[in-house]
């Protein structure tokens, strides 16, 4: 096959840079070009549908779950809980400059491993923005940057409910435990750099004209108002049992041998079968129709650029060249330009027959994902989801072009820290963190 998918799919890149807000129509018009060039769609279908329809099963069962938690108040708790922690006595003599990035940069990795990427932003960012309203801190972008960078991490820490974990996953068979043993060292080593980075860039872009006492004062008013928000609002208890049992069971489920699409419909079976039939619609959409089209699309563009003389290219480049460094490149540059989704659905079956299924090549890939997934805010799912929240409520600094001024150099940052890991293992063997984080662990 000549080179024409690698084409759609750099013209798809330059037109998502040019105009990330419009993701659903550039993917949409890529992918349908894809089919009508396509020596045999059908067979194109085939191909992808499987992984596909993997991939959104689970992702779908997870966001069901997040939105009936939702229903039973799980943002008001967060934002109480958050509010509680800047209120604390402990922490009456550290600046809100920074305290505030120290609490959600770490709160946002952990809620994005839990839930999911996009969940983390949804619930924490308009908390976040309202924080810092009321503390008078106008420069947001470091914080909201950093925020987005701590959803990649959360998503690339767990084997589900993140699409190229959940690609890796299918294709080199690895569980969970072995998946989070392997990248949460890494991923933690990067949250610890970007809560110190932004800690100093807050702290040092905020001039606060309150003393001490005023500060202090402020910060138990807000606990109080979200506390009183949190015990007179109205949440449907039920259903965020129902969510909560059923995410406890997804994770639990994943241990199991059972496919992801065997997981994903059993757990969607008793949600839709206890949800209200007015509201069966809504939930069984809770992944959103845009964002289910969007992942359609880049799946049949990226599995059409598989076949390409290109890919059959860079296949050989890893056979030859297996030098610690090159899958982390790779990865990186096609995740900026095609979006984590499309760079794993490209990269992860020729990785895996290029290293045999070696383990060290699906943490190289999973990293270099990461890095290249917070370099622009078009390359994470969640990006663009930012920065409309971010405008809706108020923050009009934070943009594409503000965040790629913090994203550029720090994705450059995590794909050395990624480099620079994945060499001490491969020199330690193929057990050398894994083995290492799991005598933590225990």
């Amino acid at each position: 096959m000549t080179n024409l998918p690698l084409l759609i799919i750099t013209a798809m890149i330059v037109c998502l840079l040019i105009a990330p807000s419009e993701m659903l129509l550039i993917t949409a018009v890529a992918a349908l070009i894809t089919l009508v060039v396509s020596g045999d769609p059908t067979q194109l279908i085939q191909h992808v549908g499987p992984n596909a329809v993997n991939v959104l099963a689970t992702m779908t069962a997870t966001q069901v779950c997040i939105h009936k938690m939702m229903e039973g108040g799980l943002g008001e708790r967060l934002a109480f809980w958050i509010a509680n922690i800047t209120a604390q006595p402990i922490f009456k003599n550290v600046p809100i400059g920074i305290l505030i990035p120290a609490t959600f940069v770490p709160v946002t990795m952990v809620t994005a491993a839990m839930f999911h990427n996009l969940t983390a932003i949804l619930v924490l960012a308009p908390i976040a923005i309202y924080l810092c309203k009321r503390f008078e801190i106008e420069n947001q972008v470091p914080l909201l940057s950093a925020m987005l960078i701590a959803s990649n991490l959360g998503g690339a820490s767990s084997a589900f409910g993140d699409t190229p974990a959940i690609l890796q996953r299918q294709i080199w068979n690895f569980s969970p435990a072995t998946f989070a043993a392997s990248m949460v060292p890494r991923n933690f080593v990067i949250l610890i750099v970007l809560t110190s980075l932004t800690c100093w860039l807050t702290a040092r872009g905020f001039r606060s004209r309150l003393t001490g006492a005023q500060e202090n004062l402020i910060r138990s008013r807000i606990r109080n108002e979200f506390r009183d928000k949190h015990t007179y609002a109205v949440f449907d208890r039920r259903q965020s049992a129902i969510g909560t049992v059923g995410l406890i069971t997804f994770i639990a489920s994943q241990f199991s041998p059972f496919g992801g699409m065997q997981i994903a419909s059993a757990i969607l079976l008793p949600l839709l079968i206890m949800t209200p039939s007015e509201k069966r619609a809504k939930t069984l959409l809770a992944l959103g129709l845009e964002p289910t089209l969007v992942i359609l699309s880049i799946f049949i563009v990226a599995g059409n650029a598989e076949q390409s003389n290109f890919i059959k290219h860079i296949v050989d480049l890893v056979h030859s060249h297996s030098g610690v460094g090159h899958v982390e490149a790779l990865a990186y540059f096609l995740t900026a330009g095609i979006s984590a989704d499309g760079a794993a659905m490209t990269l992860a079956a020729a990785i895996h027959s290029a290293t045999a299924g070696n383990l060290l090549s699906a943490w190289q890939l999973a990293g270099g994902i990461c890095a290249g997934s917070s370099m622009l805010a078009s390359s994470a799912s969640a990006g663009p989801v930012l920065c409309l929240i971010a405008r809706e409520n108020g923050s009009s600094k934070f943009s594409f072009r503000s965040y790629a001024k913090f994203g550029v150099p720090f994705s450059v940052l995590m794909l050395v820290i990624y480099i620079g890991m994945n060499a001490i293992e491969a020199h330690q063997g193929s057990n050398g963190l894994q083995t290492n984080a799991r005598r933590i662990f225990k």
